[in-house]
């Protein structure tokens, strides 16, 4: 069956947390290490809660800052320089800008209530879907978030490709009958679609 639609996943696969060194002034006031405030916000079990739409983001600072202790002010601007700490893999997104000539494009994220504006890059002329975890209620690897996913594009599983960085989830979106490609890196995973394309 010919392929008619490539879904991507964001966090891991699109944007990554590479700019520790927007960290560095934290690291003796908190006493942890970069990796460790970023498990402290983005592990957490309201984290989780959220990513299915059952917390807020709200909730979800105010559990990390459990870990912090920090004033209002200060746990403001902590949050910024997390944030800062993402970078954007623009490479990957021209990428798939060049794949809409030909294909639909969509996202499936595992994120928070906020996705719509945080992730600034993934917009709808990007992306023809976009399903974030939280507003559905689902995390993957559930079938029915990839179902959803699939159903917006109007195309079958077997006309898709997913691409996750997490390997539970690329095997969930295989169970429902997509084609699925674990990402390494954005060269890798160009060459891994350009494969599946050729092949169909």
């Amino acid at each position: 069956m010919t392929i008619r639609a490539v879904i991507f996943d964001v966090g891991g696969v699109l944007s990554h947390h590479h700019n520790l060194a927007a960290l560095d002034p934290w690291l003796d006031r908190l006493n942890l290490p970069a990796e460790q405030i970023l498990h402290t916000v983005f592990g957490n079990e309201v984290g989780g809660r959220a990513s299915r739409g059952q917390a807020t983001v709200a909730e979800i600072w105010a559990f990390a800052n459990q870990t912090f202790g920090l004033s209002e002010d200060d746990l403001q601007a902590l949050r910024a320089d997390i944030w800062a700490t993402q970078t954007w893999d623009t490479d990957l997104l021209d990428y798939i800008r060049s794949l809409k000539a030909s294909y639909k494009t969509g996202v499936i994220s595992d994120a928070w209530p906020n996705a719509r504006t945080t992730n600034v890059p993934i917009t709808d002329d990007l992306f023809d879907v976009i399903v974030y975890s939280a507003e559905e209620g689902l995390l993957k690897p559930d079938p029915e978030i990839y179902q959803r996913a699939l159903s917006g594009l109007g195309v079958e599983p077997a006309e898709a490709i997913f691409v996750d960085d997490t390997q539970r989830k690329v095997d969930g979106a295989i169970r429902v009958g997509m084609h699925g490609l674990l990402f390494t890196d954005s060269q890798a995973i160009k060459q891994q679609i350009a494969q599946v394309l050729s092949d169909k």
